[in-house]
């Protein structure tokens, strides 16, 4: 039987979805199964909002094997009527038997005792802890110095001022919130409070406009509908078998160097020229040559901080690329909607919902040139991050040398992904310590109160998976390079929903992820088989932590080929 866990749940405390968690996974050790039960103490004006946090928590927390349930108002759960249970039906069924009394005075033995109540809350404050002026100014306008180590600083303002922290310059409001609740609450946006698209725009929407990222609403879920079929599984074990050999000839060339190479620079190139042919559907050659330096334009040009027009500035640089690429794109589409090509170029071209709707040209070229932008810069970030703790982890790299060996063949194929357990959590360690995107930025739409504080619409609400990731309340020991605190056994990426955040999350949670695990992992796993590398004694790779995570020095690997 599974052991029945009373919880008179609430919707305003996300601290009791955490302890249902623990409670989960203590339980479970026990080789016993967790069951929550919610109850609404304030009659049945609250039993809709109950109902809500129900199927929100149920579908939240089934991967974990909880269950989740709720009971009618002052109803006890062993006389409820049909009606009562009819609600409840989806979500799963209620178990009956020795259930505890049901006490709100007390806190049984592993459960937590909250309240859903519809009665006032209290009046949210408006004097959200500030950053320091200087402090704020130094952030927005000290350029380089300011990406090297954003973590520090953020690290700083929450020690100094707790998880809302407001930044201010003007009519400019910046508010930080930390830490994984405050990731959850603005990932997942149930109340459709934020916009990605306002703050998105300011940042890179003259380069690439209207990219996935930078669409809301409405608008952003028909798009995402429309674009996953070219992120589909069989459409993902194409795109591997294509990549497979492109990988092999780069890592040739790689091979063929007999004093090492900068890392970032090398997976910059290969990436690039993967998502030339995988994306685009062209060969390697001049052509793709010139679209890897326009895209090295666009990329700069999108973090410039002079943006203007004025020919020799990387921004001017940057919108003559775009300006190519559209035009390239254009030429390009008519054949492509006609054909039955496999790259994902073609599939967007030809991509349609269920209910028929298709992207128009435009749609189109704008979707492409930021999904070239994203897949091959974040992807680039990791390849570098593992590169580099590995050299200086190598009994790790022997480990993962001996799984990929281990596989019998020289590329991996679609079904290999999985069983590359290792790999996978070096992956996501290097995630964890090197977040490709250290902050997720979002505009309020409307006011809203986070742990106390009304915080105004139209502030730029900035997330930092970066400090979630080095957070010691979630992560022991988080400077540590550690890939084992993501095996099942410890599982620290699981402590939280949101605790691990480098891919975003809700409707924004990036498209491409699988992409981008099958790209890491292919590539690893031939560089494995191929090559030892190492960097020098006592060296520790300078990082620039924003916009994307990446080596100042592009990363000077020393290696040895192998047999």
């Amino acid at each position: 039987m599974s052991r029945r866990l009373r919880s008179l749940a609430t919707i305003d405390d996300c601290a009791v979805l955490e302890t249902v968690l623990q409670l989960g996974r203590e339980v479970g050790e026990e080789d016993a199964g967790v069951h929550v039960l919610g109850q609404c103490v304030d009659g049945r004006r609250g039993q809709g909002t109950l109902l809500a946090q129900t199927r929100s928590m149920a579908a939240e927390f089934a991967p974990f094997g909880i269950r989740v349930d709720a009971l009618a108002p002052g109803t006890p759960d062993t006389d409820m009527s049909a009606s009562e249970r009819a609600p409840l039906a989806p979500l799963m069924p209620l178990l009956v038997e020795d259930p505890p009394p049901l006490d709100p005075g007390r806190t049984l033995r592993r459960s937590v005792r909250m309240s859903i109540s519809t009665t006032a809350a209290p009046v949210p404050r408006t004097d959200i802890p500030k950053a320091p002026l200087l402090d704020t100014l130094r952030a927005l306008f000290g350029g380089t110095s300011q990406r090297i180590d954003m973590l520090s600083r953020l690290q700083r303002l929450y020690d100094e001022k707790g998880p809302v922290v407001s930044q201010s310059a003007g009519f400019f409001q910046l508010v930080n919130l930390f830490g994984p609740d405050a990731n959850r609450f603005v990932l997942l946006d149930r109340d459709d409070l934020f916009s990605s698209r306002k703050p998105w725009m300011a940042i890179m929407g003259r380069i690439f406009p209207n990219g996935l990222l930078l669409r809301d609403g409405e608008e952003h879920k028909q798009h995402r509908k429309i674009m996953h079929a070219a992120f589909i599984r069989p459409a993902l074990r194409q795109y591997l078998e294509r990549m497979n050999p492109m990988i092999a000839r780069g890592l040739d060339g790689w091979r063929a160097r007999r004093d090492g190479f900068l890392a970032f620079r090398a997976f910059k190139e290969l990436t690039l020229d993967i998502a030339a042919s995988i994306f685009v559907g062209v060969d390697l050659g001049p052509e793709t040559t010139r679209m890897n330096g326009v895209f090295e334009d666009l990329v700069a040009a999108s973090m410039s901080r002079l943006r203007l027009p004025i020919p020799g500035l990387e921004f001017h640089r940057g919108l003559k690329g775009r300006a190519f690429m559209v035009d390239y794109f254009r030429r390009l589409i008519p054949q492509r909607r006609a054909a039955s090509r496999d790259d994902m170029f073609s599939r967007l071209c030809r991509a349609e919902s269920e209910e028929g709707a298709r992207f128009s040209d435009a749609d189109v070229i704008d979707h492409m040139v930021f999904l070239m932008m994203a897949a091959h810069d974040t992807t680039t970030s990791t390849l570098t991050s593992m590169t580099y703790e590995l050299a200086r982890h190598p009994a790790w790299q022997e480990r993962l040398r001996d799984e990929s060996r281990n596989l019998g063949k020289p590329w991996i194929d679609f079904d290999d992904v999985e069983k590359l357990e290792g790999l996978t959590w070096v992956m996501k360690e290097a995630l964890r310590r090197y977040p490709p995107l250290p902050v997720i930025p979002r505009v309020a739409l409307r006011d809203f109160e986070w742990e106390g504080f009304r915080i105004p619409a139209g502030a730029m609400v900035v997330l930092s998976p970066i400090h979630t990731h080095h957070m010691r309340e979630w992560w022991p020991d988080p400077e540590r390079f550690d890939p084992e605190r993501f095996s099942p056994p410890r599982a620290e990426d699981e402590k939280h929903t949101h605790c691990w955040v480098p891919f975003g999350g809700g409707v924004h949670l990036c498209i491409g992820y699988r992409f981008a695990e099958v790209q890491v992992k292919s590539i690893m796993h031939q560089m494995l088989l191929g090559l030892r590398w190492r960097v020098p004694e006592g060296y520790r790779m300078p990082v620039q932590q924003a916009p994307i995570s990446k080596p100042l020095d592009g990363l000077p690997v020393l290696f040895e080929r192998l047999a």
